[in-house]
């Protein structure tokens, strides 16, 4: 993980990230279980616009777009889990696409999900 060090400055968040893999059980059958595919990552969490969906008399829905920021050469597969660690709060999200790359770091969206126990 070669970044410049004034973005590793900006990561100063941590996730764990964690992808499916295949599996057959002791029966025979097959099946799909969650897998780690990174712990312990820094990355840097930026939420895009809040954006009010639609209103109604007695409340207004929103909506949320969050953007991870990691290293150039993590790769998480869409759909993944991400469990993010900011300052004592842990926030749970879910990769949701093709990440733009760039010579220095990696931006995933994300959507908000529930944290991996």
């Amino acid at each position: 993980m070669t970044m410049p060090f004034y973005l590793r400055l900006l990561m100063t968040d941590r996730c764990d990230v964690f992808g499916y893999e295949n599996i057959r059980r002791d029966d025979g059958s097959t099946g799909v279980r969650q897998a780690p595919l990174w712990r312990d990552l820094p990355c840097r969490l930026s939420y895009d616009n809040i954006k009010s969906v639609y209103e109604t008399s007695s409340v207004s829905h929103t909506t949320q777009t969050a953007r991870l920021f990691t290293p150039p050469d993590i790769d998480i597969p869409e759909g993944s889990a991400v469990t993010v660690r900011r300052g004592g709060v842990v926030l749970g999200y879910k990769s949701t696409g093709t990440p733009a790359v760039y010579r220095t770091h990696r931006e995933y969206l994300m959507e908000p999900s529930k944290v991996r126990a």
